[in-house]
């Protein structure tokens, strides 16, 4: 009995020997793999404290200082850009951004050095690395692409418009060259030649009675350019040309002491065109030109990294999609002008804002892709690239829906390489006595509108869709408009100036158009007893408007009532 009991707990230990015969036995547990360790560098890409950039002084809003249009977030506003590549705020910004657009679960972790604020330590697979410094080399390409820009002032009669780079290069032959400059994609390019005056512009009551108050106007010339590189090579040239000359200044006397009264001759103009590398564009200021010439060293298209079956990461050129703002021209045609000051207070205690538009249209594309994000991925704003990564979920989504959305943005992408739709055209307004019938009924084509004479307004004005467009040539002066206790200084203009705009309708290529003209006697008389109550010039405003379908080549016009007689107002699409 005792043999099989010994046998039968023989057999119920077997087991538990054996397991511990082969736990003693197994190999020991591998480690996990060392992931490696990169440093990268982000110099280039974080807005690191550039010096500011020497504000413009001649912009309508600049110049008529109560009267501004303030730009509205994701504009791109000329004056304030910083270079196209500089497209984060910090390290941790970029290196979040670029790791949300490269990174699908993969285990990461990453240090940042204090000696070396613009670099960061990733440890991660291989596989990761080779995303991360594909995407950094795309956008680092960005800092060394270089812009450079040459203005001429050529021969009288030199027409408007775009102009090809053998145009361009012949105009510029023999023509007076006003300055070159240098910069960074999306950077604001200046050159001016202005001569500040200053004089009291009006009066502050205090305890003791009155104090003076000091404004500035420059006279002189300025061009403010900023340029993005589309994917197929063409630049996207944005600006505007502005001069203020003949500045002459009288004194009114008030009631609180003698005010300076300036007066001078403006002309302003934008620019919105897409042009070869090398190419050129004209801007108008009244009877002068300004050839522009724009190039750059470098390129920017769209980019592709397969990883894989599964996963693509896209890197797509977002310059077609923003959104451009000039300066806008305050209305100065209106029947009465109110206190609109002439000029900026002396040494102003203001900051000149730089900020970087690059990542404006890489924002708003991301939001409209943001509806196909649970089946494409990340969709990440990255500076002057959007971030496109496309992964196919195993298990996760419907093969139709996925290919469905994989084919939406393929469209929306292909758009964006074909570049906005530019347009130049030529405005033309005439005063006129009388108008045939044919004119009146809509019949007359250039050879009429032609035979009218010579026009009080002509420009030919390049832009692209939804910009808002300005040209002006006027006659300013600074007036008083009410002198109860405190003098008020109001401004009084002749001449001519325009806004239009071109949209995308449903039937084509459409545009809004509003044109000012401005006659009178433009002597300002004074009040009685040499104490001015108020001021008056004589002043005779029309204005017309326009609206409507503009293919190329189309002609439309307007005649309106002006004072003894009619404004004519044409429209003709040449590009």
């Amino acid at each position: 009995m005792k043999t099989q009991l010994r046998l039968f707990c023989v057999a119920l230990l077997a087991p538990v020997l054996a397991l511990a015969v082969l736990a003693q036995e197994a190999p020991p547990a591998e480690e996990p793999p060392v992931l490696p360790a990169k440093t990268y560098d982000l110099s280039g890409l974080i807005e690191d404290g550039a010096l500011n950039k020497i504000p413009d002084v001649l912009a309508p809003d600049r110049t008529f200082y109560d009267v501004m249009d303030p730009t509205e977030e994701g504009d791109w506003a000329v004056r304030h850009c910083r270079g196209g590549s500089r497209c984060f705020s910090s390290a941790d910004e970029a290196i979040s951004a670029i790791l949300a657009f490269c990174n699908t679960g993969l285990e990461a972790s990453y240090t940042r050095d204090s000696a070396n604020p613009g670099a960061f330590t990733l440890t991660c697979d291989e596989t990761l690395h080779q995303r991360v410094q594909w995407a950094l080399d795309t956008l680092k390409a960005t800092s060394a692409v270089r812009v450079r820009l040459r203005a001429y002032a050529p021969a009288a009669g030199a027409g408007g418009g775009t102009l090809s780079k053998a145009e361009a290069a012949k105009l510029a032959q023999g023509a007076r060259l006003i300055g070159s400059v240098e910069g960074r994609l999306g950077e604001t390019l200046l050159l001016q030649q202005v001569k500040p005056h200053e004089f009291v512009q009006g009066y502050n009551t205090t305890e003791g009675g009155a104090a003076t108050e000091r404004a500035m106007i420059c006279a002189g010339q300025e061009l403010v350019t900023g340029a993005l590189l589309l994917p197929d090579g063409r630049l996207w040239l944005q600006g505007w040309a502005a001069q203020l000359e003949n500045v002459t200044s009288r004194e009114v006397a008030t009631r609180c002491g003698k005010l300076e009264c300036p007066r001078g001759n403006y002309a302003y103009a934008t620019l919105g065109a897409l042009i070869e590398n090398n190419g050129g564009a004209m801007l108008e200021l009244g009877a002068q030109r300004v050839l522009v010439i724009c190039s750059v060293d470098g390129a920017m298209p769209n980019r592709t990294l397969e990883c894989g079956t599964r996963t693509t990461l896209g890197m797509v050129n977002v310059a077609a999609a923003v959104v451009a703002h000039s300066p806008a021209m305050p209305w100065l045609c209106a029947p009465a002008t109110g206190p609109t000051r002439l000029g900026r207070a002396a040494n102003p205690e203001e900051s000149w804002p730089q900020s970087n538009v690059a990542s404006y249209a890489a924002v708003s594309l991301a939001t409209r892709l943001a509806y196909e994000g649970e089946v494409l991925g990340a969709v990440v704003a990255l500076g002057p690239y959007l971030g496109v990564r496309i992964t196919e979920n195993e298990g996760d989504c419907d093969i139709e829906e996925f290919q469905r959305a994989r084919t939406s943005v393929a469209t929306l992408l292909k758009a964006l390489n074909a570049g906005p739709m530019a347009a130049e055209i030529n405005i033309r307004a005439w005063r006129v006595k009388n108008v045939s019938e044919e004119l009146a009924a809509g019949a007359a084509g250039i050879k009429e509108l032609s035979a009218l004479g010579a026009p009080v307004f002509e420009r030919t004005s390049a832009g692209l869709p939804g910009q808002f467009n300005y040209a002006a040539d006027i006659e300013a002066a600074a007036l008083v408009v009410g002198d109860s206790g405190v003098p008020e200084v109001g401004v009084a203009c002749w001449g001519s100036q325009c806004a239009w705009r071109m949209l995308a309708g449903a039937l084509g290529p459409e545009f809004e158009l509003r044109l000012g003209h401005v006659e009178g006697e433009r002597t300002i008389k004074l009040g009685l007893g040499g104490k001015a109550e108020f001021e008056r010039a004589g002043r005779l405003p029309a204005q017309a408007e326009l609206s409507g379908p503009l293919g190329e080549g189309a002609l439309r016009y307007a005649v309106v009532p002006a004072s003894d007689g009619y404004l004519v107002v044409a429209v003709r699409r040449i590009k």
